[in-house]
């Protein structure tokens, strides 16, 4: 059993997310880890980062050494989640021979199929012993009910504008970068991070703008969004919008969000940019 200082610093990483992590330091504290665990909140608040911290925890390393383990399997948000995926790598890690944990943690598990979702449902159903399926999604109701319901749920929230300045700042952003991308974030520093990276923090204020304003809403959305190649970014694009809307509205916005909330169900459904804002947004203003 670790000690409390030891608990303390196998999350001394992690900004904010107080209540999940006294959670998990529960279930280290009293060795009893679930075989399912769901990480569910924000895009960019920590989840996967907490992920990690948990698993270095469980295989008693330090977080920059999983990859070096056959005791971690970490699958990428960037990786298609299909039935093959986790035939070839998920279901194998479960049946190499270990005496200590083996922890797979599945990064932007909402993406899984149907039929992955059916492969995996074995393994958790009948779980090895010290095994651990650790699941980190935005929506828990986009995941299967079956696999959904043998997994405990932890639930992350949105940092405060303080806490996103200073994970930032931590990782090298300039104080006024820092603040400015904060503000915009609404509290998710990897949403942040994606903005300064991806040099898109002066076209998502725009788009911002163009919102609270109600003006050159369709313009706005279609700049920012031809920006972003890969149609998993762009849904995180208009949740962004959401969120920056939300905190940022002075007035009543249901039905601004309404539409936002129209336009990422048609962007995730693979419609054409262009027709999808104008189809939302179009002789709105």
């Amino acid at each position: 059993m670790k000690s409390e200082k030891e608990l303390r610093d196998c999350f001394a990483q992690l900004v904010g997310q107080e209540e999940a992590v006294e959670r998990l330091k529960r279930m280290l504290c009293s060795e009893r880890v679930p075989h399912g665990l769901m990480f569910y909140g924000p895009c960019g608040v920590g989840k996967a980062t907490a992920g990690r911290l948990f698993a270095a925890a469980l295989l008693n390393m330090p977080p920059d050494r999983l990859e070096r383990t056959s005791g971690f399997l970490h699958i990428a948000p960037e990786t298609s989640f299909g039935v093959d995926l986790v035939r070839e790598r998920v279901i194998p890690f479960f049946s190499l021979r270990r005496d200590g944990w083996r922890v797979a943690l599945l990064d932007g598990a909402e993406r899984m199929t149907r039929e992955a979702a059916n492969a995996l449902l074995k393994t958790l159903e009948e779980p090895p012993s010290r095994s651990l399926i650790l699941l980190v999604v935005v929506r828990p109701e986009a995941l299967p009910s079956t696999i959904a319901s043998r997994c405990v749920p932890v639930p992350f929230s949105r940092l405060t504008f303080e806490q996103t300045v200073d994970v930032l700042r931590r990782v090298g952003v300039v104080a006024d970068l820092a603040e400015k991308a904060a503000r915009l974030s609404a509290g998710s520093p990897g949403f942040a991070l994606h903005l300064i990276d991806d040099d898109l923090l002066a076209v998502f204020a725009n788009a911002v703008e163009a919102l609270l304003t109600r003006r050159g809403c369709e313009e706005a959305i279609v700049t920012l969004l031809r920006k972003v190649r890969r149609r998993e970014r762009m849904v995180e694009m208009v949740d962004g919008l959401v969120a920056a809307v939300s905190s940022q509205a002075q007035d009543e916005c249901w039905n601004l969000l309404e539409r936002l909330q129209r336009l990422h169900h048609d962007i995730s459904a693979n419609l054409n940019v262009a027709l999808a804002v104008s189809a939302v947004f179009g002789g709105a203003e």
